[in-house]
């Protein structure tokens, strides 16, 4: 072989393999979300504790929302590594839908709004979290307040997708968590109802009823990589029914797992489509701190209160009553017992002041053990549970045989460290709970030492008592 014949072989063979990747891709040139200037790409993909995950597949898609469905103008697949990095290394630039699903399918994250520009100074450019899929079940009614039949209903970018049936209700199985629009497809016209979903288990989550509105005029929602050339002809909307009137097919549904919000310029506004609002009673002190800022993240509004000023009108308009280990019964006494909204206590001495248990004194641990694991409040945890990083002095107690128990102490089962009342259960006083009553295992430090799975039973703890 000649010399010149061995360099030009040699040239070819290094230019395959640099252009080898774990990436596949499927286009145009004439892709409406990019420009001809193609960049890398990279990005990060964790599990909802930060850890990073291998072998998630990975699917960037420019999108053009048309009446008749998705029209996919260009598809890009890749797959992270061991250290849950993904990479594109041609991505034209432009805005995409991102699609993060794990081997199994049952774990999902969205992203409608990457966009990829010239900037590849950052090696991490989108970080994404998977969460369990879930299903999305809701109802649609005409102005009129008739039902309504013939929408189509989907998420773009996705398989996911409905049609109403006649009693006007739909569902999206298999959706992810997230931000994400819902695209509501009608007589050559395409409205979008973006929604925020949040849950802490895979399970079912109700939309609010939609009411939809003819004649909203010519406007057109124009967003890349969402957009319709169509007229818009009809409005989507969350109906909000008054305290007292809600149907019957309202009730003990998880519609604090979905918010709602309306477009506004190039941003996002929250729409107040009756938000869980939770009166926080404790001290501003670290602990209690970290936990109304854990339930701000989650999306609750919450109003705190110092404990020694708090009076029995802080109830009003409120969803629920958290009340922290800080305060002092020689303060409280018993303020809030007759109150008729669900209230979580964590000290046990208020506990006994509320009539829900005979308090106990505390021991410093950290495990519990779960024995009613299908219980919403065990967060689908079972079996003996490590709630905090380091022993902590937890305190417990006697609940009468009304309360479900659904976690004891490992080390003496006589002490109920998480119990629950529902409204008319007779308590360990004789009262009757007037609403959820909730004792939550908890002391002065176990914010700053919870563990992944302490926050999960906090956060189903949460989600419990409010729906």
């Amino acid at each position: 072989m000649s010399a010149m014949r061995y360099l030009f072989v040699t040239f070819c063979l290094l230019l395959a393999i640099m252009g080898c990747n774990n990436q596949t891709i499927v286009g145009n040139d004439d892709d409406p979300g990019s420009s001809f200037e193609v960049v890398a790409y990279a990005g990060l993909v964790t599990d909802l504790y930060g850890n990073p995950l291998e072998g998630i597949d990975v699917t960037f898609k420019c999108v053009m929302v048309t009446p008749a469905g998705d029209n996919i103008r260009s598809s890009y697949s890749s797959q992270t590594d061991s250290t849950g990095l993904y990479k594109f290394d041609t991505l034209p630039n432009g805005t995409y839908v991102g699609i993060f699903t794990s081997q199994a399918g049952y774990y999902q994250a969205i992203d409608q709004q990457i966009t990829n520009g010239i900037d590849t100074s950052s090696e991490v450019q989108n970080t994404a979290t998977l969460k369990p899929i879930v299903t999305l079940e809701g109802r649609i009614f005409s102005s009129s307040g008739e039902q309504f039949e013939g929408l189509t209903v989907y998420i773009p970018g996705t398989s996911c997708s409905s049609r109403v049936n006649e009693l006007g209700i739909y569902t999206l199985t298999d959706a992810p968590q997230g931000d994400y629009d819902i695209a509501f497809v009608k007589d050559g016209a395409v409205n979008y109802l973006p929604v925020s979903v949040s849950s802490t288990e895979t399970k079912t989550v109700y939309l609010k009823d939609l009411t939809y509105h003819t004649g909203a005029g010519s406007a057109v929602k124009e967003y890349s990589p969402f957009s319709t050339t169509e007229e818009q002809s009809f409005a989507i909307v969350p109906t909000a029914y008054k305290e007292g009137s809600e149907p019957q097919w309202y009730s003990r549904k998880d519609f604090s797992k979905v918010r709602y919000f309306v477009p506004v310029d190039t941003g996002r506004n929250e729409l107040n489509a009756e938000p869980v609002q939770i009166l926080f009673i404790g001290l501003p002190i670290r602990d209690d701190q970290i936990m109304v800022q854990r339930l701000k993240r989650d999306g609750y509004t919450v109003f705190f209160k110092d404990y020694t000023t708090a009076a029995p009108n802080d109830i009003i308009n409120m969803d629920l009553i958290y009340t922290s280990y800080s305060v002092t019964t020689q303060t409280i006494d018993t303020l809030f017992k007759t109150a008729p909204i669900p209230l979580i206590c964590n000290e046990r001495n208020y506990a006994g002041r509320l009539g829900m248990a005979a308090p106990d004194n505390g021991s410093p641990h950290a495990r519990l053990r779960i024995i009613q694991p299908q219980h919403p409040l065990a967060a689908g945890l079972k079996g003996t549970v490590q709630f905090a990083e380091s022993d902590v002095n937890i305190e417990g107690g006697s609940p009468s045989s009304d309360a479900d128990i659904i976690a004891v102490d490992p080390r003496n089962e006589s002490r109920a460290l998480i119990y629950a009342y529902e409204p008319g259960d007779e308590m360990h006083s004789g009262d009757v709970a007037p609403a959820r009553r909730i004792y939550f295992l908890a002391s002065i430090q176990t914010s700053r030492n919870m563990s992944p799975d302490g926050w999960k039973l906090f956060d189903a703890l949460i989600a419990w008592a409010v729906n």
